[in-house]
């Protein structure tokens, strides 16, 4: 994750890595995990995907909420 995505992301997700992981569950929901590539930038995410930015923020509390219940 590149430093600028950290800093856009930071007041909802101060954790990169929180945010690396629900970029990834936002490509799952949409790609096959064959179509997923082992290394991306959430950048290139944000070029295949518009929607990104808009649906990223309900990712995250979706994201979070699930650790906390143990979904």
């Amino acid at each position: 994750m590149q430093a600028g995505e950290a800093k856009r992301w930071a007041k909802l997700a101060p954790e990169p890595s929180r945010c690396v992981e629900t970029a990834m569950r936002f490509l799952f929901d949409r790609e096959p995990k064959e179509s997923i590539l082992n290394v991306f930038d959430m950048r290139a995410v944000r070029r295949y995907f518009p929607e990104f930015d808009d649906a990223f923020p309900g990712y995250l509390v979706r994201v979070s909420w699930e650790r906390r219940s143990g979904a």
